[in-house]
């Protein structure tokens, strides 16, 4: 099985271990306390050499080591907490179902996504009451094959153009949320999944509504034009001082 990355494998058995004397700390105080260990700085730059194709190593236009520190950490915390079975030697899933606490946190740590490991093949962070726009960090994760977004507070458009990143995307879930409505049916790649990715999402027009809609305009609006044509000529005859003072003269 894929591994987090060399960094990972080689640091996170220390980083762990500093974790179980702090079971209390929370990952922002994990950030704030922990510092590299020796020989950090010197390990990436080997693992780079190794594997170019570490996302850390194609970073432009200086490599931030605080930055990928921090990303060890965070992936540390992250796999624990989506219950990966081997956090040392595998990371497959970002799981965050159910955690409307941590989910946003976990949104916010950008420089996690920017090198997120190949390894992950899934995230799911379905049912966390995550409000605000699409979360596009998840796009930097391009090897993904399965995305839950379902049951939030998501709004404001669909990037469609770059969902064309997720080239091994086989199952979408983007429902019941408050997207509004996109040109999806003309997607090439939102064409490979069915209408239950978006059941309720307010991505898709929903033809029921349409319909309620188109016939209680066909309905109200002749109504509408027949009540005021009744009024103006009950007017007209019964309360002519009320006319405006062209339309008296034009009654007499």
């Amino acid at each position: 099985m894929a591994t987090i990355s060399s960094t990972c494998y080689l640091f996170l058995p220390m980083i762990l271990s500093l974790f179980s004397t702090t079971l209390c700390a929370t990952v922002v105080e994990d950030l704030k306390n922990l510092h590299q260990p020796p020989g950090f700085n010197s390990t990436i730059l080997s693992n780079c050499l190794n594997n170019p194709s570490l996302r850390y190593c194609t970073s432009s236009p200086i490599m931030d080591f605080d930055e990928i520190f921090k990303f060890t950490i965070v992936a540390s915390h992250l796999c624990n907490e989506s219950n990966n079975p081997n956090c040392v030697d595998s990371f497959p899933k970002v799981d965050l179902r159910n955690r409307p606490t941590i989910a946003p946190l976990y949104l916010s740590f950008d420089f996690f996504w920017k090198y997120c490991p190949l390894s992950i093949m899934s995230i799911d962070l379905s049912n966390s009451s995550i409000k605000g726009g699409f979360p596009t960090e998840v796009f930097f994760c391009t090897q993904i094959q399965s995305l839950d977004l379902s049951i939030n507070a998501f709004s404001g458009d669909i990037p469609i153009q770059s969902f064309s990143s997720f080239t091994n995307l086989t199952f979408l879930n983007l429902s019941y949320n408050y997207f509004s409505e996109s040109e999806l049916s003309d997607s090439q790649f939102f064409k490979r999944f069915n209408s239950s990715s978006f059941l309720h999402s307010g991505a898709l027009l929903d033809q029921k509504r349409f319909t309620l809609k188109a016939v209680v305009m066909l309905v109200c609006f002749p109504i509408l034009v027949i009540f005021m044509v009744i009024c103006l000529v009950w007017l007209c005859f019964q309360r002519p001082d009320f006319l405006p003072s062209k339309l008296q003269k034009s009654r007499r």
